[in-house]
């Protein structure tokens, strides 16, 4: 079980959350606020098995590209990002977890 925690951009995340959706996979939004792309951005949290990996990532992908043509937005630069993520062992985030508790 791998934990895949995504930001996004802000003109991406109606998109992002209505196609996710679509393929079945269940997240957490939290509200997310700091400078971390210098603009607004909301932060998913999913619960994804090994062999669903590459297909959340392709529909994340998808659902930025359906926004950029359905919103007449431009392509990120080459330092933009459209979203960023980070997957994490969910063993691990457990592990570390449980070491906050025990303090």
């Amino acid at each position: 079980m791998k934990v895949l925690v995504v930001v996004v951009e802000h003109p991406y995340v109606s998109f992002v959350e209505e196609q996710v959706q679509q393929k079945g996979f269940r997240m957490t939004e939290l509200s997310s606020s700091g400078n971390f792309f210098k603009r607004g951005s909301t932060t998913f949290l999913f619960g994804i098995n090994d062999e669903e990996l590459s297909t959340l990532r392709s529909t994340l992908q998808q659902a930025c590209e359906d926004c950029e043509t359905k919103k007449g937005l431009s392509k990120p630069k080459r330092n933009e990002h459209r979203y960023t993520s980070f997957l994490i062992n969910a063993s691990e985030g457990m592990e570390m977890i449980s070491k906050f508790n025990s303090k």
